[in-house]
């Protein structure tokens, strides 16, 4: 066994994490989800996306009680984990309710099969050429900040 490696990169420069907002990474039961939008179950799991929590490191998980049931199960195990309860509507904008599928979804999965393919080349497919200088001129304005 060896030991353990840790990688760390800023999400805008780390490609998988891009192409995972982007959808592209996502299996095929991610875009055709009947209960996305509608569940049949008393509990939802799931990471909290959003402002609220982004500069905690350790994450956030959110439940959402949907039915009775549910609030039985989480009157439960309340007293044992750390929790607090916020109106629905702050849910709303964090998790996607209308996946689409990534306009290039099946090229890019062929792409992903090919070892010769850099993950880059992918986000290309996705990035227009503004996208590309907006990034061009993050980093030259990194760079002369680190001049200063």
């Amino acid at each position: 066994m060896g030991g353990v490696k840790e990688y760390l990169a800023e999400a805008d420069r780390d490609p998988f994490l891009k192409l995972f907002t982007l959808g592209v990474v996502n299996q095929e039961a991610c875009f055709t989800c009947p209960y996305r939008n509608q569940t049949a179950a008393d509990i939802r799991l799931g990471d909290y996306w959003g402002p609220r929590f982004e500069s905690t490191e350790e994450g956030v998980s959110m439940i959402l009680v949907n039915t009775e049931i549910g609030r039985n199960l989480m009157d439960g195990i309340k007293e044992k984990i750390n929790y607090f309860e916020q109106d629905i509507k702050e849910r709303f904008g964090q998790q996607h309710t209308d996946y689409q599928y990534p306009k290039y979804y099946d090229a890019s999965l062929m792409m992903l099969r090919d070892d010769r393919v850099r993950l880059n080349s992918i986000i290309d497919l996705y990035e227009n050429g503004f996208d590309r200088f907006k990034k061009q001129v993050k980093v030259l304005v990194e760079k002369l900040l680190k001049q200063l």
